[in-house]
């Protein structure tokens, strides 16, 4: 009797953790090539195996949410949204480098890798656990980098390609962030916009040196050097960072031609605005583009909510490394 009723409370869609989305890239202004690649999966455990099954466009359950961020609105303002399970969700952005073919190239190649890399690594045998996720992410990130270095040296016109990839991997109430490069990973909590990740570029070394300032590294020539990314070399340090979640928190993952262009208020005044997280990415990426559209320009929005979470995990409070 008792676990049959452990296993109605599992069953329960109030005693679930929901993860509701919107996503967006476009090529921006300047750029020929939208060279960006963004992923949204659900981790599914069939059988034996674990699939990554990509979420459907479309709402594929009625929107559990509530509250100003979660009202379903019109039917065409709806946000896909589905039932976090036992295995999690990835959320990825990329941001490819090295000429017209080796930047698509090197970003799609990023996140094919990494999906491969859960699917066999993440198995249902293993331990959900935050900590055994985080470091599947970690060798998901390591075996995406491995193989973007040896196609690179494989073939002549793909030499020199490399990406940047920022991947979240949201497990119960614990997110992963796993950062190389400068796309960026932000928490939207209680009206305040939390940067998770670092940047590994030149532009931040100068910054925390106190040589320039945040404002000056939007202008600067050097706000397109990274010092690291997938592919270049034979491996990558990689730094992940998790996060305790909790009820309505929203995950930004957004690459450069985003974060590069618009101030921390500007994001914050966008996300703690009314209607879908589909519309505020619409809105994230033009803002961008009015400001220029420098790059290509990627959005991607993920907000949690259920009774698991708890109510409040301390507003605005920065992330734990």
């Amino acid at each position: 009797m008792v676990e049959n009723m452990q296993r109605d409370r599992q069953d329960d869609p109030r005693n679930s953790v929901w993860v509701r989305f919107g996503a967006l890239t476009e090529v921006g202004r300047t750029r020929k090539e939208n060279q960006d690649a963004f992923m949204v999966s659900e981790l599914v455990a069939r059988g034996d195996a674990v699939g990554l099954f990509l979420v459907s466009p479309t709402p594929v359950v009625p929107d559990p949410f509530q509250g100003p961020h979660g009202s379903p609105g019109s039917q065409g303002d709806r946000d896909p949204v589905f039932r976090l399970g036992t295995r999690g969700a990835l959320l990825a952005v990329a941001d490819g480098m090295g000429g017209p073919a080796g930047g698509a190239r090197a970003s799609g190649l990023a996140l094919a890798a990494v999906s491969r890399s859960i699917e066999r690594s993440w198995q249902p045998g293993s331990r959900a656990e935050p900590e055994a996720f985080g470091a599947a992410l970690l060798n998901a990130v390591a075996e995406a980098n491995r193989k973007i270095h040896e196609e690179s040296r494989a073939e002549p016109a793909l030499r020199g390609m490399g990406t940047t990839l920022t991947l979240a991997g949201i497990l119960s109430g614990t997110l992963h962030i796993v950062q190389v490069g400068d796309s960026r990973g932000y928490i939207y909590r209680g009206g305040s916009l939390v940067q998770v990740t670092r940047d590994q570029s030149m532009v931040q070394e100068l910054i925390d040196a106190g040589v320039i300032t945040e404002e000056e590294a939007r202008v600067s020539p050097q706000r397109n050097v990274i010092l690291k990314a997938l592919g270049t070399e034979p491996q990558v340090e990689s730094v992940i960072t998790s996060v305790e979640l909790g009820r309505g928190d929203l995950v930004l993952l957004c690459s450069d031609g985003l974060a590069g262009v618009l101030t921390s208020a500007e994001i914050t005044a966008i996300l703690n605005a009314p209607g879908s997280l589909t519309r505020r990415c619409r809105a994230l990426v033009d803002a961008a583009n009015d400001a220029g559209g420098p790059d290509n320009i990627t959005a991607v929005l993920a907000e949690v909510d259920g009774e698991p979470l708890p109510v409040e995990v301390g507003a605005g409070a920065p992330p734990s490394e």
